[in-house]
């Protein structure tokens, strides 16, 4: 039911602004993907390397030196207060 010439012109229009638009976001999230895979070393797998004793504190904020010594011996004096068990 369309003319011909209508439909021939809106074709013309909607490659025009796909055109214009460029690729999609994902279209080029899969480039940057394939290009960093293809630029990956051929070794395989990236060994990673964490220690827990090491790398636990790492970006920590509180810093434990300085909380014992701000705590101090308060475990100490809780014993004192309270009564070490559960027993009734």
């Amino acid at each position: 039911p369309i003319h011909p010439a209508v439909q021939a012109e809106m074709d013309a229009i909607m490659q025009a602004h796909q055109d214009a638009r460029g690729p999609s976001l994902m279209d080029e999230h899969r480039a940057k993907k394939q290009k960093e895979k293809e630029s990956a070393p051929v070794g395989g797998k990236k060994e990673w390397k964490w220690n827990r004793e090491k790398n636990l504190d790492d970006g920590r904020r509180v810093d434990k030196d300085a909380l014992g010594m701000i705590l101090g011996g308060a475990a100490d004096n809780l014993k004192t207060k309270f009564q070490g068990g559960f027993n009734r």
